[in-house]
């Protein structure tokens, strides 16, 4: 009896341990997403410093092309959107499986999908962006990643369903 008493006990203590670890993760991934999406207007706007993205009217003929360099910067090809807009879109995408009205994609619905889509999203949407800050929201990234990761492990029977649920309702 004392032994079942023992085992229960520790059964509750580690079940609140996973419950920490998995508000801790949800809470840094949620300020993972916040992060790329602040790198992500940083860099807009970095991107298009120096660029003469000012409309000009021709004197010499009509239809004389003198706005080369805005249709250079607003094309809609996958190249330019990727350049100025990347990490805005990755971060808005993160974002959106937090907050309940705009959580209509869902990326991640387990514990493993969300470490590997925070690996990607440090890779892809921080680092090399933005300087030292984009460094920064990778590292918080990679955090919300391992503590997915691990969460991953621990809840091997996938019983945390607040996972499917966005953080903010």
């Amino acid at each position: 009896e004392s032994f079942t008493l023992c085992r229960s006990s520790s059964f509750t203590s580690f079940s609140v341990w996973t419950d920490m670890l998995e508000q801790a993760a949800r809470a840094t991934s949620f300020a993972a997403a916040v992060a790329t999406v602040v790198i992500g207007i940083i860099h807009a706007f970095n991107s298009f410093i120096g660029d003469t993205n000012t409309l000009s009217w021709s004197n010499k003929g009509f239809f004389d092309e003198v706005n080369a360099s805005w249709r250079e910067n607003f094309l809609l090809t996958p190249y330019e959107i990727a350049k100025h807009w990347q990490p805005l879109l990755l971060g808005l995408l993160a974002l959106g499986q937090h907050i309940a009205i705009v959580h209509v994609w869902k990326i991640y619905n387990s514990w493993g999908a969300a470490a590997l889509f925070y690996l990607v999203l440090a890779c892809f949407g921080c680092f090399g962006f933005a300087g030292n800050g984009g460094l920064i929201a990778g590292c918080i990234c990679l955090v919300a990643s391992f503590l997915s990761l691990v969460m991953a492990f621990l809840d091997r029977d996938n019983s945390s369903k607040e996972l499917r649920e966005p953080l903010f309702k």
